[in-house]
């Protein structure tokens, strides 16, 4: 009876153990709270003072933003749980303190209808932003598990401008943290920048983006060919995109989309091509991704 007992015992502390193991997001000296030394702690990880593993337990606390490295936004996240200062309770839910900006991107208000949380933004970088442009959150329940990580796409805005956003949280959601945002500018400002070119409304040519130029445009039947300068002063590779929008006559975008460009020397030219849909009346190139 005396050995099953201790059996019995051994077995409760084993899982018990286990169970103890399960960190809770930022925790990172399981204590069972943030506090500002968890905070600390991420701050030296960033810094290259403290060495992480990034496959352990202790890596995947501090990534709170989760992008998969410890950074100075992981730390910053960590200090306002600590401080008591980044959540308000908003329609139920602790939420990040609002307003809140990154970047020049306020996030104004947030409200909750079932399981859909709507935001209001406002665009307060000083320049165009465009609709690719993403805020990222995460959603925990109550012991502090990550429900949740997300994105979500804002609309093309000036700047000074505001709107409306959605996302759907998890059942047992009971807190959500805005962590960044990821800016993408350019496309809004070429939209009021247009000429029509073979009964096609387009960006005004020639036009520069990263030093690609994009010379000409040509039509016909749906497909568009384009022909594109390399000024980036280096070589380029075929991986390089430009980034485009097709839109109807009630400004519909019809389909968004990228094509790839050839390999090409500083200073060679090439012609790429892609299809429009049905109904297009205006094409807004946005954006280019080089690869050199």
């Amino acid at each position: 009876m005396k050995r099953f007992s201790v059996f019995l015992l051994s077995v409760v502390l084993f899982f018990y153990a286990i169970d103890s193991y399960a960190m809770l997001q930022g925790d990172l000296d399981e204590d069972g709270s943030v506090t500002i030394n968890d905070a600390i702690c991420a701050l030296r990880i960033s810094a290259g003072i403290e060495y992480c593993d990034v496959n352990s337990p202790t890596f995947t606390s501090a990534d709170v933003d989760g992008d998969k490295i410890i950074s100075l936004s992981d730390a910053r996240n960590l200090l306002l749980v600590a401080t008591g200062i980044s959540e308000n309770i908003i329609d139920g839910i602790a939420v990040t303190n609002l307003p809140v900006t990154f970047d020049g991107i306020t996030i104004n208000s947030f409200s909750l209808s079932g399981n859909k949380v709507t935001i209001n933004v406002k665009n307060n970088t000083g320049k165009a932003i465009q609709s690719l442009t993403t805020i990222s959150y995460k959603c925990y329940n109550t012991n502090g598990t990550v429900l949740k990580t997300g994105s979500v796409f804002l609309e093309d805005m000036n700047s000074g401008e505001n709107c409306n956003s959605y996302f759907y949280i998890e059942d047992g959601t009971t807190k959500v943290l805005f962590t960044d945002v990821d800016l993408c500018f350019g496309s809004y400002v070429a939209e009021t920048q247009t000429s029509l070119i073979n009964d096609m409304n387009v960006t005004t040519l020639p036009v520069t983006f990263d030093g690609i130029t994009i010379n000409s445009f040509s039509l016909s039947g749906n497909k568009v060919t384009i022909n594109v300068k390399n000024n980036t002063g280096k070589a380029i590779q075929s991986l390089t995109t430009i980034s485009y929008k097709c839109y109807n006559t009630n400004g519909t975008v019809l389909k968004t989309g990228s094509v790839f460009l050839e390999d090409m020397n500083s200073g060679e030219n090439c012609n790429s091509y892609f299809y429009i849909e049905e109904g297009t009346t205006k094409v807004i190139f946005t954006d280019v991704d080089v690869c050199a």
